[in-house]
């Protein structure tokens, strides 16, 4: 589903008796285009915390004088030249560009097969991760690459990309409109849209409590070794 479409929905059904949807004209007023973006961009994030959907895996080139390597896409190859960067570490190419769009680390392998332990300070080749767009590796070996594994953030939606698909698969999107439909009538602050903001986030809440006991997303089944294995990273 491209935002167009779920905008539309979102104006027919949940968003239908208010002003802003033009009374459930499949439309939304271009006053209240920024609020609503605004809603879809805080729903996605929300729901790329609480599931992996949108799994990728960056290359660093390791430096035997280099520790910490960020993870911002000024640092790839394919952005180069950039001031004060002699050494791009980076790995990527210019049809691919790294997009510096890391949520979460959640692996690290290097070329020689090894899985590098994360947070460990008894294990010397492990890796330590303080923060999503950082990773520090207190003892660099030369020649070897590390493949490290991410949850990315979702696109961000804007008025220019309206008809891009949306970062989330189908089953997501009732809970994306329950979040969006929260967040707008609450906006509002009378009693009625308040009771109706709350109601929404109960919605909200129980389908993704419901969707992750169900295992929905199939998140336990592979683990990121595999999905190299399987050529799917």
């Amino acid at each position: 589903m491209n935002t167009q479409t779920l905008i539309s929905e979102l104006s027919f059904h949940q968003l239908s008796n208010l002003a802003m949807s033009r009374d459930g004209s499949g439309t939304i007023r271009t006053q209240d285009m920024g609020k609503v973006i605004a809603c879809i961009n805080d729903g996605l994030r929300t729901l790329h915390e609480e599931f992996t959907i949108l799994q990728k895996v960056v290359h660093i080139r390791l430096f035997e004088h280099i520790t910490t390597y960020h993870l911002v896409s000024r640092f790839a190859d394919s952005q180069q030249p950039q001031p004060g960067v002699t050494q791009p570490y980076i790995i990527d190419h210019n049809r691919t560009p790294f997009k510096g769009d890391v949520n979460k680390i959640t692996a690290v392998w290097d070329n020689l097969g090894r899985e590098r332990v994360i947070n460990d300070e008894n294990d010397m080749r492990s890796v330590f991760v303080m923060g999503p767009d950082s990773i520090t590796v207190p003892y660099p070996e030369k020649d070897v690459i590390l493949f490290v594994h991410y949850n990315a953030k979702p696109q961000h939606v804007t008025m220019e990309n309206l008809d891009e698909e949306l970062d989330i698969p189908t089953n997501l999107v009732p809970a994306l409109k329950a979040f969006v439909a929260s967040q707008i009538f609450m906006s509002i602050g009378t009693n009625e849209s308040v009771r109706m903001a709350q109601a929404y986030e109960n919605q909200y809440v129980s389908m993704v409590r419901m969707l992750k006991a169900s295992d929905a997303l199939a998140e336990s089944k592979f683990t990121p070794n595999q999905f190299e294995e399987r050529g799917w990273v």
